[in-house]
């Protein structure tokens, strides 16, 4: 896990420094074993249960020790006041962040990352956005629209994308770690069947409940 705040400065990674530099990042945890691929938790301010999650110590750890040494997973995040916050964690991917105010809002940094780096990737808010990097640009993504709307529901729901991608990446084989394409080629598929079974589950959830109305209905007469 990987927090980028808007309203940092000085000590802490900022937006515009992330901007500048997240393609030497992923490069970077990639030639030092720390992820075979990477996603970005795309939400904003109508979306108070992602907020929650990701500002919650316990779910931040959890989804964090989840993607390992497999994924980096990269988040927009915003203090409103101005104070000095302890690191929760001795990782190194933890900075001590110094929080300004700013007038940016979350939709509207994404859109700045999105123009740069996913021109041809089309996403909703909430989603997460899989996608791999080589030679210094983004050369595949795969954004899956987050439905949950419950802080429990929405912390299961993008925890089990992250697990099926996790479990995905430790089976590729070490002679495949330098074929960034196939790699992301067998992530997009796996998580494309999850995505399928989780819509069907959906389906299949809300078409019972309409059964079960109906039946209620009739009972009446």
């Amino acid at each position: 896990m990987y927090s980028i705040y808007l309203n940092s400065e000085g000590q802490g990674l900022g937006l515009n420094e992330f901007k500048d530099k997240m393609l030497q990042i992923c490069t970077d945890h990639q030639n030092t074993g720390e992820a075979l691929a990477f996603a970005f938790l795309i939400y904003d301010f109508t979306n108070p249960n992602l907020w929650k999650i990701l500002n919650d110590r316990e779910y931040w750890m959890a989804l964090s020790e989840i993607s390992g040494n497999y994924l980096t997973i990269f988040s927009l995040n915003y203090r409103d006041n101005q104070k000095t916050k302890k690191p929760i964690s001795s990782s190194k991917r933890m900075e001590l962040i110094t929080m300004i105010d700013t007038s940016i809002s979350l939709k509207d940094a994404t859109r700045i990352l999105k123009e740069k780096y996913f021109d041809c990737s089309d996403f909703s808010f909430p989603s997460i956005l899989f996608f791999q990097v080589e030679d210094n640009q983004v050369t595949g993504s795969l954004a899956i629209e987050l439905k949950e709307e419950k802080i429990e529901e929405s912390f299961l729901e993008i925890k089990r994308y992250i697990e099926e991608a996790v479990s995905t990446l430790k089976k590729v084989s070490n002679d495949d770690y330098i074929d960034s394409q196939k790699i992301f080629e067998l992530l997009s598929k796996n998580l494309e069947k999850l995505k399928t079974r989780k819509k069907i589950i959906r389906i299949t959830r809300n078409f019972g409940n309409i059964v079960n109305l109906i039946s209620n209905i009739t009972s009446i007469f």
